[in-house]
């Protein structure tokens, strides 16, 4: 990846991190820097697919939701 693709990704991260912190419950935002690599996966993965913010929040969640059931 390129430099400015890398900025664009790191930019919609946190426009993810932003959404799940005043749409969802704090402990999500908590979560989100917890499992900060599977999560950059899955951000990276939703923002080339060309998918929005809530969506990627809503996978995020999904992700914590069933990481803390095998827990």
């Amino acid at each position: 990846m390129n430099k400015k693709l890398k900025q664009q990704i790191s930019h919609f991260r946190q426009l993810v991190g932003f959404y799940l912190k005043n749409e969802y419950k704090p402990k999500y935002s908590r979560y989100f820097t917890i499992y900060g690599a599977y999560i950059q996966e899955i951000v990276e993965s939703y923002y080339l697919g060309g998918n929005s913010v809530p969506d990627t929040a809503q996978a995020v969640v999904a992700y914590i939701n069933t990481s803390k059931n095998e827990k």
